[in-house]
């Protein structure tokens, strides 16, 4: 329980006073949870469930076997702890004074599974030849059972003096009495049995590497399976005094890879679960490491998991929060020992330590290297925290352009020791990481880090305008929703960036005007604004059409504009974001496109009339700005039919045309032609016609 201290509260609006040039708002880079600091590298912290970095209990090694690996350790009922390691096959005997001897060195390579029975008599199980000794309390040791199996993984002893035993390379669960007669109770078809443990009631439970089941042997001798995991391997078995069932069970699969088979999905990472005693299986926690090596239940009722491959001790609640209590080190925690008085042992490669009641007397988190995305400058660091008396809480930072930090970084800054604001001193750089400390000269209490605020700005970089689109302004048709922004068009994005295709909007064009849209955007984020000017592709300057915009879209009447090819520049500005001798701005000219808004001309008609009765028209069409589109005509109002040019395809200004009309009746008949370009401006000429009798002149009056 912490003692009390002095509680520090900052407000992050502290921390915004820092910015008095450039962008307006700074980036802040917070961490207050658990995912936020469990991310960086631990040294003697614990990272708990409420997201707050505290000391980790003290780690103090207890022996140094001089071997590789410990692999399993046990109690004996006087206090002593024994080690079973490898690669020598050797136990050592660690007494309650921490003084270390070797008391059975075996021909085999390791020692894998250790039990103390009632009389102190200590068996151990070994690989390569898979036997089980028995070594007595003054040191003499004797073979016995050879199980005819390469690995004795595990160990149990019931209430009763019956060893229960756990093997491979073929998984099988033998039941050895007292003096040394072996029962098989269960061949597995999977490879190893790799843990086991027995209640008070006679059963055994046990668990495989292969398949990943957990068994239950009744003390019938009757076998269930209880559960099928997803994983490959049940590691660790913990039995509850209310007789749930704690299985970790691991992938063996790092969770940054994934490995898939037709018929199988591999889980990553490991899980905890927990088999209550009506065989329901819950999983309590997930665990990203790919090797759940170790596991025990402590004095509270919690679970000490020990994995890999980053050597980290976690410790869950029942209800699956879950805190890294510490970092091994340079090493990897392969076995947990609770003794009679509570306290966890950890062996690990080749050497034991003890988790002590008390916190370590100082320890550091360093975080990730941080992408601010762009070269920045630093602001100030603050940070929220209890510091009990004898306690302190003081911070680092370094800076530098590479994603892992390598010699071209800076060095780690001098100490900040104000939690209200700190300026960070490391120079401007695209990343940034901190190491916060921790110390106590207290060790029954420990400073708690609740929050970190750092505040930075980036180096303002110029807006980019990807694209500008100039398109017919669209009216919806009557009752209809609005049109939406408009969007560039399929040939202004670079190739593959574009969207697919798209059916044209309804509506019908509004003539006179032009929708001007665009696509921006700023590195730093910044808010822009828009200033938009045009001028004549013969012209040199360019007069301002509207400034100021917000939006990213603009209807132009270009009904004041004169006719011609056009252009429209548009100007994006990070003004509103920043100082104004630091505000930047970018500009894009739009491709050329033509105003037209004077309609085509109609000249004058040469009409002759045939003896048929029919009547031909030759005339000319033409247009100052745009290609002419096409052409039609009417008689006497009746319904329009096509013209065609003389060269049959309308492509130019200036168009000759010549029809021959249907037979008509003698007498008066109006005959318009209606020209349109490719503007959508129409232009119409008429002429009136007397029509003679047939037997008349064969030509016809026109005016």
């Amino acid at each position: 329980m912490l003692r009390k201290g002095t509680f520090i509260m900052v407000f992050l609006g502290l921390v915004f006073v820092i910015t008095t040039v450039g962008a307006v708002t700074p980036a802040i880079w917070k961490g207050n949870t658990q995912s936020d600091f469990s991310q960086g590298e631990p040294a003697n912290i614990s990272v708990t469930s409420e997201g707050e970095v505290v000391l980790a209990p003290d780690f103090q090694q207890v022996t140094d076997t001089e071997e590789l690996y410990i692999w399993c350790i046990a109690e004996d009922r006087k206090g002593n702890l024994y080690t079973g390691t490898g690669n020598s096959g050797k136990i050592f005997r660690i007494d309650r004074k921490g003084e270390k001897t070797l008391f059975f060195d075996s021909p085999e390579v390791g020692i894998h599974s250790l039990v103390v029975d009632r009389k102190g008599n200590l068996y151990a199980g070994s690989s390569p030849d898979g036997i089980i000794y028995k070594i007595a309390p003054e040191g003499m040791a004797s073979t016995f059972s050879n199980t005819g199996q390469k690995y004795v993984w595990s160990l149990a002893l019931d209430d009763k003096g019956y060893i229960y035993a756990g093997t491979g390379e073929k998984a099988r669960i033998l039941k050895i009495s007292p003096r040394g007669k072996v029962k098989e109770l269960y061949a597995s078809t999977d490879n190893h049995i790799m843990c086991l443990v027995c209640t008070p009631t006679g059963s055994v439970f046990a668990g495989t590497e292969g398949s990943g089941i957990v068994y239950k042997v009744d003390p019938k001798g009757r076998v269930m399976a209880l559960y099928d995991a997803p994983e490959k391997e049940i590691h660790s078995l913990v039995l509850t005094p209310e007789a749930d069932l704690y299985v970790g069970a691991m992938s063996g699969t790092d969770s940054d890879t994934q490995l898939e088979t037709p018929n199988q999905f591999q889980p990553q990472g490991s899980t905890l679960y927990r088999i209550t005693t009506s065989g329901a299986v819950w999983p309590v926690w997930h665990c990203p490491e790919p090797l759940l090596l170790s596991l025990l239940r402590d004095q509270q009722g919690n679970l000490i998991v020990g994995t890999g491959e980053k050597g980290i001790i976690y410790s869950v609640t029942p209800e699956g929060k879950w805190t890294v209590l510490l970092k091994c080190q340079q090493s990897q925690p392969l076995s947990l020992c609770k003794n009679r008085k509570g306290e966890i042992f950890v062996g690990t490669e080749g050497k034991l330590y003890r988790l002590m009641p008390d916190y370590a007397k100082q320890g550091d988190l360093t975080s990730q290297e941080r992408d601010m995305t762009i070269s920045s400058r630093w602001g100030k660091v603050s940070w929220r925290a209890e510091t009990p008396e004898g306690s302190e809480i003081s911070l680092q930072t370094r800076s530098g352009n590479t994603e892992q930090a390598d010699s071209t970084w800076s060095q780690w800054s001098q100490k900040l020791q104000d939690p209200t604001g700190s300026q960070i001193t490391s120079f401007p750089g695209r990343f940034l990481q901190y190491r916060v400390n921790l110390s106590t000269s207290n060790q029954s209490v420990t400073p708690v880090l609740k929050e970190i605020s750092i505040a930075s700005l980036q180096n303002n970089l110029k807006p980019e305008i990807k694209v500008v689109n100039i398109s017919s302004h669209i009216i919806p048709p009557e009752g209809g929703p609005p049109m939406p922004e408009a969007g560039p068009q399929q040939g202004d994005l670079p190739p593959g960036r574009g969207p697919g295709p798209q059916q044209p909007p309804p509506g019908k064009p509004q003539r006179g005007l032009w929708r001007i849209s665009w696509i921006a955007q700023d590195p730093n984020n910044d808010s822009l604004v828009y200033d938009l000017y045009f001028r004549g592709s013969e012209e040199k300057n360019w007069k301002l059409l509207e400034e100021g915009l917000r939006r990213i879209s603009y209807v132009w009447n270009t009904t004041s504009c004169p006719d011609g090819t056009q252009l429209v520049k548009v100007v994006a500005s990070d003004r509103p974001s920043n100082s104004p001798h630091l505000a930047l701005s970018t500009e894009k000219v739009s491709r050329p496109f033509v105003v037209d808004n004077t309609p085509p001309q109609v000249g004058r008609f040469e009409i002759e009339q045939l003896p048929d009765g029919r009547i031909t028209v030759t005339g000319k069409l033409k247009d100052a700005t745009s290609p002419l589109k096409k052409a039609e005509y009417s008689i006497d109002s009746g319904e329009w039919l096509v013209i065609f040019p003389t060269d049959e395809i309308f492509d130019s200004k200036k168009e000759r045309f010549y029809l021959t009309t249907e037979a008509l009746t003698p007498g008066e008949h109006t005959i318009v032609v209606r020209v349109t370009d490719f503007q959508d401006n129409i232009g119409t000429g008429k002429a009136v016609v007397e029509v003679l009798y047939a037997d008349s002149s064969s030509e016809s009056k026109s005016r």
